[in-house]
């Protein structure tokens, strides 16, 4: 019996501080993925300059307070989920995915 039925939302959680030079990269290797039912979330904590990505499925946040902690990103990243979703995917911004990496996942979840 598959553990659920129909394609999956994904919530892909990016947590990024004080170094922007790895996030476009990552976003790139996100962007090119053959499943598309996704969106992104970057926690950009403690950022010296602004990370400019401009996709609809990319959203940055930039917390008031320096949260130095991954644990306190992701955190603060769950707290910005308002959309039902399946699964969270949290990457570093150092990460790059196969383009076909959550077409997989997906499937996995439909055995």
């Amino acid at each position: 019996m598959p553990i659920r039925t129909g394609d999956v939302k994904f919530s892909i959680i990016v947590t990024v501080h004080q170094e922007s030079a790895f996030i476009y990269p990552l976003i790139d290797s996100i962007q090119k993925q053959t499943y598309r039912n996704f969106d992104v979330i970057v926690v950009a904590d403690n950022m010296p300059d602004k990370v400019q990505i401009n996709d609809p499925q990319v959203s940055i946040h930039y917390p008031e307070k320096n949260l130095h902690s991954k644990i306190q990103s992701i955190a603060y990243a769950m707290q910005l989920i308002t959309d039902p979703l399946d699964v969270v995917l949290i990457l570093d911004a150092d990460n790059l995915l196969h383009p076909d990496y959550l077409r997989v996942i997906n499937n996995y979840f439909q055995k």
